[in-house]
């Protein structure tokens, strides 16, 4: 098990829907490793491309759904257009940088973890993140992720 500790762990953009799948292309032949996707989590109202073996997301927000995520990403799209939305950071416990969070003057949403069914679930073995707010011009999230055996390169 492996896991990004106080650590940037993966980088998350934003995308209007009907130019998604062509970032994913895009970034993926700039990585030199395709993202996975589409993905559907329609329990967020969100369309995932995810490659965890290079840390890269993309989203992007479903049409008529009415989640808090959702209207998050509809928001940030209409604010900022298409580009970084945020930047997970690797803890080793969610609950402790929660409060660290909360201590620093934020308040962290409730965490959010897998939903069992995405393609690319078998490569971790933990998945927790929770959106702790606005940092910059983007998001910081904390992520407590622990990545399956040989999905995180290391020399």
């Amino acid at each position: 098990m492996k896991q990004n500790v106080n650590h940037v762990d993966h980088v998350v953009w934003v995308a209007h829907l009907d130019s998604q799948a062509a970032h994913a292309d895009k970034l993926g032949a700039l990585a030199g490793q395709s993202l996975e996707g589409p993905f559907d989590r329609t329990d967020l109202g969100v369309r995932i491309y995810m490659s965890w073996e290079t840390g890269l997301e993309i989203l992007s927000p479903l049409p008529n759904y009415d989640s808090d995520f959702n209207r998050m990403l509809v928001a940030a799209l209409a604010e900022r257009g298409e580009g970084v939305l945020a930047v997970v950071f690797g803890v080793p416990d969610l609950e402790e940088a929660r409060e660290r969070a909360r201590l620093a003057g934020y308040s962290p949403g409730d965490p959010i973890a897998t939903a069992g069914d995405a393609p690319w679930d078998r490569k971790t073995s933990k998945f927790a993140e929770s959106f702790v707010g606005d940092f910059l011009g983007s998001y910081f999230i904390y992520g407590e992720i622990a990545y399956a055996p040989g999905i995180v390169a290391s020399v």
